[in-house]
């Protein structure tokens, strides 16, 4: 009987390996894994933040649609998700990353909850989001430089958490209504780049350790204040510097325009000579920059459940 030597029964054996690796990878590869469902990213939030302690969780992970899940909207006839409304029910914990996959969602509400860590960058993904509501949380860290590339976004409400570094060029914003990033920790020269917001009805900045200047604010809104004192109207409002005069024959901004369905915007909300001042944000002596045809700093308040 002819016997073979040893290394060369070894090199069959491994070349027989190798082609059964490469005949297994050939026959049984599947591709790139199928994208995650919005119901897999709803799953994602509510396993994140500790969903079974939720104030209201009605529906989520049992009823068939999405749309009948507490604080969902779906756009009609899909199970995309429209808009994401859980505003002060009891989240705790982070915000998944995951989140910046819900592709199709124009609002995120998750205002005065128990949420902690930071902001995804991956929320800079929504490239048709409108409307950003994150305030009265606990979070932390730097305001992401991704959230600059959201166009489409209207509204952007990050204030009282605990959000730390400098304010990001938000230049490519060119939608935003409203900016609200008072009652933070953050630090350094306001950025040359909100004067690029020509859409911009409503700053406000206080209660940080911001130094500089605001910028000249272009458009209609033209709201703009050096370092110093503001113009006041009666009961201590800024004035509109030096745009039409107290906002008259201004058209109302996009997001009062759009049907939201039960979602209404906030009544007019009165302000306080409290509002102006630097509090804490060295020479910048500058709140909120707000003409009277405008609402209220927070719209969201009022569609609290």
């Amino acid at each position: 009987m002819l016997m073979l030597p040893d290394t060369f029964g070894n090199s069959i054996v491994r070349f027989a390996a190798s082609v059964g690796v490469v005949v297994g990878s050939l026959s049984c590869g599947t591709g790139p894994p199928d994208p995650a469902s919005d119901r897999d990213l709803l799953e994602d939030l509510y396993e994140s933040t500790g969903g079974e302690e939720w104030t209201d969780n009605s529906g989520w992970l049992e009823a068939s649609l999405l749309g009948d899940w507490y604080g969902v909207t779906t756009h009609n006839g899909t199970e995309d998700v429209a808009r994401l409304e859980l505003g002060e029910n009891n989240l705790a914990g982070g915000i998944p990353s995951t989140l910046g996959e819900l592709a199709s969602v124009e609002a995120i509400w998750l205002y005065g909850n128990q949420l902690r860590g930071g902001i995804p960058e991956s929320l800079g993904d929504l490239d048709g989001l409108l409307d950003l509501s994150l305030r009265d949380n606990q979070l932390n860290g730097e305001i992401p430089a991704t959230l600059g590339n959201l166009s489409s976004l209207e509204q952007l409400s990050l204030q009282r958490n605990e959000l730390e570094g400098r304010v990001p060029a938000l230049g490519n914003l060119t939608s935003l209504v409203g900016l609200f990033l008072h009652e933070n920790r953050l630090t350094g020269a306001i950025p040359s780049a909100l004067g690029d917001l020509a859409a911009l009805e409503e700053l406000s900045l206080r209660d940080n350790q911001l130094t500089g200047e605001i910028p000249l604010l272009s458009g209609r809104s033209r709201l703009s204040q050096a370092a110093g004192a503001p113009a006041q109207r009666p009961g201590g409002c800024p004035a509109l510097l030096p745009g039409k005069p107290d906002g008259a024959g201004a058209p109302a901004p996009e997001w009062q325009r759009r049907p939201v369905g039960a979602i209404a915007p906030e009544p007019e909300q009165p302000c306080h000579a409290s509002d102006v001042g630097c509090a804490g944000n060295g020479p910048v002596r500058t709140d909120r920059f707000r003409p009277p045809s405008v609402a209220g700093g927070d719209r969201d308040a009022a569609r609290r459940p």
